[in-house]
């Protein structure tokens, strides 16, 4: 979509990603991440058929955010029309809050929370202020889950040197840096990337590229 241009479409990354589970992949080591949730753009019942479809492949792990404002890339946002005074509050110096709104997150949280039992998967969420009834609170790169993963023993002094709310391991290294290395071109990112045509997941008539 124009929000995200350079994005692959969810089925084809699923099949994709189904495909290395045929492979031997193990579908408990995946998390799928839903990221961000744009209030008043994502539907909701995409979001479904992408949980719906993962937790069918054994992907019992899902995780999700909602997008956060900030003000070096709200421009982008506001430039192709999106209105962030629907869902974001004002601070006293004119600017908005980086969450969104108390009864915004609320909606979102409740109608995450009716995907948990019905499609029998764990819901976690990173950073946001308020979480529902059945949601936990879960780091993007959590250290039990990386330890549990490798096999590692790694220590969590450093989390919590983050920004507020982030419970990261605080010693990762971010690969999203500025670098014009991402495809993705997302508008609400906070490292805009390059938008190189020929590197796009898709032809020039909408089929994805095998490669």
């Amino acid at each position: 979509t124009k929000w995200e241009p350079g994005v692959m479409k969810a089925d084809d990354l699923l099949d994709r990603i189904e495909s290395f589970i045929k492979q031997g992949l193990d579908p408990s080591s995946i998390t799928l991440r839903v990221d961000p949730i744009i209030p008043f753009v994502t539907k909701m019942e995409d979001v479904e058929h992408i949980v719906k479809r993962a937790s069918g492949m054994g992907i019992k792990k899902v995780r999700f955010s909602v997008m956060d404002h900030y003000p070096t890339t709200s421009q982008f946002m506001t430039k192709l029309g999106y209105d962030y005074s629907k869902a974001y509050n004002k601070a006293p110096d004119g600017s908005y809050y980086m969450h969104a709104k108390k009864e915004v997150l609320d909606v979102i949280m409740t109608k995450m929370a009716t995907l948990k039992d019905k499609y029998g998967v764990t819901l976690s969420t990173c950073a946001e202020p308020t979480v529902a009834t059945g949601i936990s609170k879960e780091a993007c790169l959590s250290v039990s889950a990386v330890n549990q993963l490798l096999g590692t023993d790694i220590s969590d002094d450093m989390v919590g040197k983050q920004r507020k709310l982030c419970s990261c391991f605080g010693g990762k290294t971010d690969l999203l840096q500025y670098d014009n290395k991402c495809l993705s071109t997302c508008a609400y990112c906070y490292a805009h990337h390059n938008t190189s045509r020929p590197f796009n997941y898709y032809n020039e008539d909408g089929v994805l590229k095998e490669n």
